[in-house]
This record gives C-alpha cells, sequence and structure tokens, in this order.
C-alpha cells in the first residue's frame, strides 16, 4: 500500500497509546514473533520500538509457561475432539460481538474468553494468573464502540491464532501496511496454496483443542469475522458445523470498520498507514470477504445456517434467536432464554455510535458493493 503524508498518526490522532509498552503479540512465541518481523521486513514506526522492546522481551519470559503447559497437556490436547462447533459469521461491524455476547450466555456453549485468546500458549496452566493480571489491566469498554470488555467476557479466536502464527488476518492489524496481505492470504486464501490452508486448519484445530480440554468437551461457540470467508475450510474440519450469519446495511459496515481502524491501530499497530489506505482497505475486504461468503454459502445444508439483519436483531432479539434454534434444531431455547434476556437488557442503554455520510462516498461505497446490496435487500 502507498502512504502518504496524511496518515492516522497526524496530530488529530496523537494520544497516549502510541507510547503504551504493552502489546498482544507479547503472548506469542518468540519464534512467531521473529517470523513476522522478517515477514515485514522490520518496518516499525519509530514511534513504537518500545512495543518492539516490550514483545521482544516478554515473548522469552513466557517460554516457560509454554513449555509447561507442552509437557503438563500436550497429550490431552492431542487427543481432544472438538464437536461441532456453533459459528458466528459476519463482515467486521456487522453486528457480530453483540450477538456473541448473547449466544455465549447459552448453558449448553463454550466460549473463547479474552483471558484465553490473549494466552493461548498457557491458559490451561496459569490461567488463573493471567485472568488476574487481564481484570486489572483491561479497560472496561472497547475502543471504537464503548462495548464493555473483560477478562472473562467472549473474544474472538482469530487474536490467539495470530499469536500462534502467521495464519491470521489479525497480523494486519499489527502491520497494517500489509493488512490486505494477510486479508487475502489467510482469510480469503486467494492464492489458492494448500499450504497456507493447512497451515491455518492446523492452528485453529489445536486451539479449538485446547478449548475443549478447558471446558470439559462442551460444545463451542466461535466467532471470528474472518470465517465468514473461510466456509469451505470449516466444512471440511467440521461438516456438521452450524452457522448463524448476521449482515448489516454496507453504509453502516463502511464507516464503522473506517472507525475501527483508527481507533486501534493507534493501540496495537507498529506501522502507520493513511486513510486512503484504510478506504481501500475496508473496500477491498468487504467484496473479498462477502464476496467469498456468497460464493461458499450453497455449500452449507439448508438445516445448518440461519441468516438475520443486525436491525432485526436489534428490534427483536429473542425472537429471532427462537428462530434460530428451532431452524438449526437446537432444543434448549426455553432453557437458555432467560439467559439471553438478562444479557440484552445489560445492553438496553448502549448508543450505536452516529455517523454521517456524504453522497460521493455513497455513491462510491454501491458502485463497490452493489453485489451486496442486491444480495442480502439493502437499499441504495
Amino acid at each position: 500500500m502507498r502512504l502518504c503524508n496524511h496518515n492516522i498518526l497526524d496530530k488529530k490522532y496523537i494520544r497516549l497509546d502510541y507510547f503504551r509498552f504493552s502489546h498482544p503479540l507479547g503472548n506469542s512465541s518468540a519464534k512467531h514473533w521473529f517470523r513476522l518481523l522478517v515477514e515485514n521486513r522490520f518496518d516499525v514506526h519509530i514511534f513504537f520500538l518500545p512495543r518492539i522492546l516490550f514483545v521482544s522481551l516478554t515473548t522469552l519470559f513466557i517460554i516457560p509457561f509454554r513449555l509447561l503447559e507442552e509437557i503438563v497437556y500436550g497429550r490431552r490436547i492431542e487427543n481432544a475432539k472438538p464437536k461441532p462447533p456453533l459459528f458466528i459469521l459476519g463482515h467486521p461491524r456487522s453486528g457480530t460481538t453483540f450477538l456473541h455476547y448473547v449466544l455465549s450466555k447459552d448453558p449448553e456453549l463454550a466460549f473463547s474468553s479474552t483471558y484465553e485468546v490473549m494466552t493461548p500458549h498457557q491458559f490451561l496452566t496459569m490461567g488463573w494468573l493471567w485472568r488476574s493480571l487481564y481484570k486489572l489491566a483491561m479497560p472496561s469498554t472497547r475502543p471504537m464502540d464503548n462495548l464493555k470488555m473483560g477478562a472473562d467476557l467472549p473474544l474472538e479466536e482469530e487474536f490467539a491464532l495470530s499469536l500462534m502464527s502467521n495464519a491470521s488476518m489479525m497480523n494486519g492489524f499489527y502491520f497494517p501496511k500489509r493488512w490486505l496481505f494477510y486479508l487475502r492470504k489467510y482469510a480469503l486464501f486467494e492464492n489458492g496454496s494448500e499450504a497456507d490452508v493447512a497451515t491455518w486448519k492446523r492452528h485453529f484445530l489445536y486451539f479449538l483443542k485446547k478449548l475443549t480440554v478447558k471446558h470439559g468437551n462442551k460444545r463451542l461457540l466461535i466467532k471470528s469475522p474472518g470465517n465468514t470467508s473461510r466456509i469451505k475450510q470449516i466444512l471440511e474440519l467440521f461438516p456438521e458445523a452450524q452457522f448463524i450469519h448476521i449482515h448489516r446495511n454496507p453504509y453502516e459496515v463502511y464507516v464503522s470498520f473506517e472507525r475501527l481502524f483508527e481507533k486501534l491501530i493507534p493501540v496495537v499497530g507498529l506501522q502507520q498507514v493513511s486513510r486512503e489506505d484504510v478506504s481501500l482497505c475496508v473496500l477491498e475486504c468487504y467484496k473479498g470477504m462477502m464476496g467469498k461468503y456468497l460464493e461458499y454459502r450453497a455449500l452449507i445444508p439448508e438445516k445448518q445456517l440461519c441468516e438475520f439483519r443486525f436491525d432485526e436483531f436489534i428490534d427483536k432479539p429473542l425472537q429471532l434467536l427462537e428462530a434460530a434454534y428451532q431452524h438449526l434444531g437446537k432444543e434448549n431455547f426455553a432453557e437458555a432464554r432467560p439467559f439471553f434476556k438478562e444479557e440484552i437488557l445489560n445492553h438496553a442503554h448502549f448508543q450505536q455510535n452516529k455517523y454521517e455520510i456524504s453522497e460521493e462516498l455513497k455513491e462510491k461505497i454501491y458502485s463497490e458493493w452493489k453485489f451486496a446490496f442486491d444480495a442480502f435487500g439493502y437499499d441504495a
């Protein structure tokens, strides 16, 4: 991507975030961290050198914890057999997080919590310690939308994959100059490389096995926007997996996703990128991800997929969930309903961000994403 002088590190966005030293990659392996640096030619912005030092030191510090976990749990992880998961699909900023929070209250499901996702190498043996540390250190809300955050709250497994291997689109937020590279290589699998697919499958399945060990073989609830374009690969691993896809007005997705970049990159990024680059990433991500979803949606057996709109879910969440459970053949809605209701009420006062969008930008979005407007029935 081309860099220009007008970047998201200009004075309008300069905050203490740029100078914080902590970083998620501190919980990756030293080998993976070095691979990422080599893959990105050690191209990091000078603002973020404290983060580089922090990650380099902490990846060495956690080596004994990683080895201990492999010794104690290695065989159990290898022998674990995850049940066919329930997947939440949806492009970033389509309401997947709210749906994740609600569905995580189903007593029959287990989910990846924030501290588990952020410490994928050591949460089985030292989870009690990291959970306590995250409870002390984490902000109470997310920077991009003010939804609640917490060590025990659900978080997508994509973060864990980014700390275990290069095979995660989340690595693009750490190295945003190559955001599209990670999207196309490990979420869209555009180059058709069997090695790339195998790498992603191996680490994805390994993390699900660890969750299965941790949560007593309960069925897993899995949510990552990147999985929206991985239907074919997921079905190869779990032919009986079930899916709930939530979609949102594309105009709202665009402005909300652009805001996510501007909020998240200062917190976890190691490079600077321009607003032009961000706009390109947003446009290409939606085209690629939703295009793949529509291409491979037909592979999912009819009784294994349910779809609904974000605005409808906000208006009548319990009715849509009941219909989804009936469609998917899940018989415990009555048991789960009070837990769903309580979680929904906890978000009753949440205010969505309001956005203004120019006619010029609307025309650009529509011209690029017309296929999705048509496929999902949104007005231009």
